[in-house]
């Protein structure tokens, strides 16, 4: 996606300073994919510009001297926050559905939900009733989940406004759950918030 793009996406009152590329959106402080784009609100930061995978970022005024001088897109606002994550809803609206699949040996309850897409059940998996299992969840062999348990669950992520309005940043990373995991009663596991973001249980 191209960085000039954005504004037409998104609610943002900004100017683009220089255009760039970016296929993933990722916090300053953990990038960890080729071609990802940011948002910086404060010059501390400025060192993470040296890493190779930022090629665009989203800042404010003040920063733009300091900016120029490194080879990344720039768009400037006075919310570089609110920008990402109004992009970040933007985006999650748009992401790939794919039918769930469910192994012929799961054993679930049909009183328990499983969303109709992006849900992966491996082999002798037992779901008991009232689970729920959300979008973007992997599960494999011989994991149970018990009674009442929610995992891919909304992370309770919010961004303020100035106007002291917010919004819920919509989750559009999953929950990966190893072979022989167990998730007791009425446990709930968040999904991650950014694309990249994975919650894993280990095997066993």
């Amino acid at each position: 996606m191209k960085l000039k793009d954005v504004l037409g996406k998104i609610e943002c009152k900004g100017a683009l300073l220089r255009d760039g590329e970016f296929e993933a959106l990722e916090q300053c402080t953990r990038v960890r994919v080729p071609l990802s784009l940011t948002y910086l609100e404060n010059s501390k930061y400025l060192d993470r510009m040296k890493e190779q995978n930022i090629s665009c970022v989203i800042s404010k005024s003040e920063l733009q001297k300091e900016l120029l001088p490194y080879d990344v897109g720039v768009l400037i606002t006075e919310t570089p926050k609110l920008a990402f994550f109004r992009l970040h809803n933007y985006l999650a609206a748009k992401d790939k559905k794919v039918p769930t699949k469910i192994d012929p040996s799961a054993k679930i309850s049909p009183q328990s939900y499983i969303a109709p897409y992006n849900v992966c059940i491996g082999k002798n998996v037992e779901i008991q009733p009232m689970a729920v299992i959300h979008e973007n969840t992997v599960i494999r062999d011989g994991v149970r989940i018990c009674s009442g348990a929610v995992v891919a669950g909304q992370s309770f992520t919010a961004v303020h406004t100035e106007e002291g309005t917010g919004f819920l940043v919509q989750d559009r990373g999953g929950v990966l759950l190893e072979e022989g995991v167990e998730i007791c009663s009425n446990c709930h596991i968040a999904r991650g918030t950014l694309q990249n973001d994975m919650t894993i249980l280990g095997a066993y």
